[in-house]
């Protein structure tokens, strides 16, 4: 009985800590559990793979680029390896739906850091689910991977460090490291008492470009308010070099254990899958370039992303879904708009253009629904943007220049978000419906799939896990199929092309 209540306190302790989100204290390093599988292989010399997670400041060329040069040389270590997958303007929220797609499946990591301090807001329930499941897919992925948060700085949070707090957003991501032993580096302390020495400005305008100084002398930290100048990403580099430096000599092999989740509803089962065409009705499929010139960036071998794009309302892309979220990877622009997004048939109009829109960046949009059986279906809106509309600070200079390609209303995207999965369309078997086409059976852990006819040139083979997430997916190029090993289980086959769609249900043994 002992073992219950101190079983139960622990549970309310837990509770009561992160109901509130308290602002911590502001502290610069904290090492907790430190990166041990990282150093016992750095130091060692052997090859290791460091992951980048977060939005344009890590993406920017600076403090992610000068960590690499000072791990290389500090460890006289050349076979770092990094792997960045920050994109800017996303949010942590966005990551969690990504970060298999676009980080997880291309390696295993060694280390990997999160920065998502300044994209996230402290005020949004949804970065406390986002960030427990980060950690949580990270470990599940490789129980090996170290983890390390940094937390940038923006100028609204100067308030709270003054007062000898982090802001919301970082006391939000530090607790939740905090409860994971995950070590964190907090930028703020420092730059806040470097603009308070009066030897840096936060920003300024610049009049020495060599020096990054302005008229007064003081070095300039920020070009926009928010990204930081060289001397900016310089500052934050000493900061972060010497709080890795301090943990150096904790190191050794460590399998982590993934302890008990402190958010209800996080998301650790967050997915982002990939369009079909079998779910899309009439919006233009973009697979390669020069189907529209700026979407060109977006479409590489390397990454094997689709797109639709459209503005036509009479084209959609719909399916069924089991689930409590659901939502859109987006790309938004000069030419994107409005959209809505139907969920069982009631309607939820969207815009798909912001302040920053003078150029196409990645976004993202969800929506929360009670968990069940629901419809989805999306199409661009009859209600379209006048250039009047998309008119901002940001954007008013280009559309003075370029005005006609803000004059279209397209909803584009690539990636179905979804906690939850979907629903295949009722499966046929080939052999018990007597199919004169096809002949879909399992060998020795594979799928087999024969076809009588030569298949059209257009189609390709999906496969799709009971958890509707995909394990397959190759060209139909000849008559007969063979799968990847697949683990015991039941899955659904979709022949699906221009000119035909089959569906198939088929049980691994």
């Amino acid at each position: 009985m002992k073992k219950i209540y101190t079983f139960l306190s622990i549970l309310l302790f837990t509770a009561n800590v992160f109901a509130a989100w308290p602002l911590r204290d502001t502290t610069e390093f904290s090492q907790r559990q430190g990166l041990p599988n990282f150093f016992a292989k750095v130091t060692a010399g052997d090859s290791v793979k460091v992951g980048f997670f977060g939005g344009s400041i890590t993406n920017a060329i600076g403090w992610r680029d000068n960590i690499m040069n000072w791990l290389k040389t500090r460890y006289s270590n050349n076979k770092i390896v990094q792997v960045n997958a920050a994109i800017g303007g996303t949010n942590s929220t966005y990551g969690v739906f990504r970060i298999e797609k676009d980080l997880l499946v291309k390696s295993n990591y060694d280390l990997i850091f999160i920065e998502f301090a300044v994209n996230d807001s402290g005020t949004d329930p949804e970065i406390e689910k986002s960030i427990e499941g980060l950690f949580r897919k990270i470990w599940s992925k490789n129980p090996k991977t170290d983890i390390c948060m940094i937390y940038t700085v923006a100028a609204a949070h100067l308030t709270d460090i003054a007062a000898g707090k982090m802001n919301m957003t970082a006391s939000k991501h530090d607790s939740i490291a905090s409860y994971y032993k995950i070590p964190s580096v907090f930028m703020g302390l420092e730059t806040y008492h470097a603009i308070k020495s009066d030897t840096v400005s936060w920003y300024t305008p610049i009049t020495n470009t060599k020096n990054e100084k302005n008229a007064q002398g003081q070095y300039v930290f920020t070009g926009d308010n928010t990204h930081p100048t060289v001397f900016g990403h310089n500052f934050y580099t000493k900061i972060i070099s010497r709080s890795l430096a301090k943990m150096e000599n904790v190191k050794g092999t460590f399998i982590l254990t993934i302890p008990t989740s402190i958010v209800a509803n996080n998301y650790e089962l967050a997915n982002m899958i990939a369009i079909s065409k079998t779910q899309n009705n009439g919006m233009t499929w973009v697979d390669k370039k020069g189907i529209y010139d700026f979407m060109d960036t977006y479409v590489s071998a390397s990454t094997h992303d689709n797109y639709v794009c459209s503005e036509n309302p009479n084209a959609s892309y719909s399916f069924n879904f089991t689930g409590n979220k659901i939502g859109l990877a987006l790309i938004i622009g000069p030419t994107a708009g409005k959209y809505v997004i139907e969920i069982d048939k009631v309607a939820y109009p969207q815009t798909a253009f912001d302040y920053y829109c003078s150029y196409y960046r990645q976004q993202s949009k969800t929506i929360d629904l009670a968990q069940g059986k629901h419809t989805f279906k999306v199409y661009p809106s009859t209600d379209t943007m006048t250039i009047a509309q998309k008119t901002t600070v940001r954007t008013a200079t280009d559309i003075a220049a370029n005005p006609a390609k803000y004059c279209f209303n397209n909803l584009i995207f690539s990636h179905i978000m979804i906690v939850g999965t979907i629903d295949t369309p009722t499966a046929l078997n080939a052999v018990s419906d007597n199919s004169t086409e096809y002949l879909c059976f399992s060998n020795e852990n594979r799928i087999v799939l024969k076809s009588k006819i030569q298949p059209d040139s257009t189609s390709v083979i999906s496969i799709f896990d009971a958890n509707g997430k995909i394990v397959c997916r190759k060209k139909f190029i000849n008559q007969n199929f063979s799968s990847d090993l697949l683990p015991k289980g039941v899955y659904t086959v979709l022949i699906s092309g221009n000119a035909q769609y089959k569906s198939f249900k088929n049980i691994v043994n």
